[in-house]
């Protein structure tokens, strides 16, 4: 219990650290070198809480740990175990690598005020972190999508004086919040769901659903997080766009953790929540239906990749194979 406890004091510390830097962004005011690196320093520090959160998940006696949070009336549920682990360890040193690229690259924009960008920078690693842990798909995912979303489609709409990047930013958005709501609506496709029911309990109810409810269920997962994880044929809708658009340290997020958020949903949905003991439910079935959206998606995306001349583009189809 108290490993426990002093784990979830880690991950809390390092969510503390990363909305400590938006704020700092904003006390540092024109002063772009001290907002770059004081930025640097807090992530430096949540992302070093974030890895040691990480290897105690996966290397310590606990093996995993639950937690529910209260937020007034509510109650978010958290879990942090092997799968969330590797993920956040992702999360964490792709976000420290990043932050230290923007204090030379934002040098490409001399007199910008950089307070926008170094608020939602932090709050874009925050929501991702977030995302890994909450064990529901009510109020905790919804609070933590949208801590990681709202943030990036600033960060992707920040050179705004470039043609394309304000649509490609609203794109963005829209199938990111797409994502969310088909997330978010699948569960209720089970009956006798409530909403902010974990994880577990989803689970418990799809051990007696029917097919065509689990057909749903899984369904609008598949789509919601195959979105968020640019499969084909839906990451051709926002992707490449959004690549191109966002400043190089914020496409590096995107494409390095980010995206892999939505291979994370896939992961924890058909790995941990399929009732495989419910004759309705077909393993075989959706295996090939992974599969063959899977091979499209890496062949098609590869492909594209080899056509492109313009750099961003070309990593945008590389990390939809």
């Amino acid at each position: 219990i108290a490993m426990t406890a002093d784990l979830f004091v880690r991950l809390f510390a390092a969510f503390g650290a990363l909305a400590a830097a938006a704020v700092a962004a904003l006390a540092a005011g024109r002063r772009r070198a001290l907002a770059g690196t004081v930025n640097l320093v807090l992530v430096a520090v949540s992302s070093a809480l974030l890895l040691t959160v990480g290897y105690e998940a996966l290397f310590g006696h606990a093996g995993h740990a639950a937690r529910t949070v209260s937020l007034g009336p509510v109650s978010v549920p958290l879990l942090v175990d092997g799968l969330a682990a590797i993920f956040l360890a992702v999360v964490a040193v792709m976000g420290l690598a990043s932050a230290l690229y923007s204090i030379r690259y934002m040098d490409r924009f001399p007199g910008r005020d950089l307070r926008g960008y170094y608020a939602c920078f932090p709050l874009f690693l925050l929501g991702m972190a977030a995302v890994l842990v909450v064990d529901d798909l009510a109020l905790g995912f919804t609070l933590a999508w949208q801590v990681m979303t709202l943030p990036a489609y600033a960060l992707v709409r920040f050179d705004r004086d470039r043609p394309g990047t304000a649509r490609a930013a609203r794109d963005f958005l829209i199938f990111m919040e797409l994502a969310w709501l088909l997330a978010v609506a699948a569960p209720f496709a089970v009956g006798g769901y409530r909403f902010g029911e974990t994880l577990p309990e989803i689970g418990g109810r799809l051990a007696g659903a029917g097919g065509p409810a689990l057909a749903l269920f899984f369904g609008l997962l598949l789509a919601g997080f195959g979105l968020k994880a640019g499969v084909f044929p839906l990451g051709q809708l926002w992707l490449p766009g959004a690549y191109a658009a966002a400043p190089s340290p914020v496409g590096a997020l995107l494409s390095s953790a980010m995206s892999k958020t939505g291979i994370f949903g896939l992961m924890r949905v058909f790995l941990f929540l399929a009732p495989l003991a419910n004759p309705a439910f077909s393993a075989r079935t959706w295996g090939l239906i992974v599969a063959a959206v899977g091979a499209a998606t890496l062949l098609i995306g590869t492909v594209q990749a080899m056509l492109q001349s313009d750099a961003k583009r070309l990593l945008a189809f590389s990390s939809i194979g």
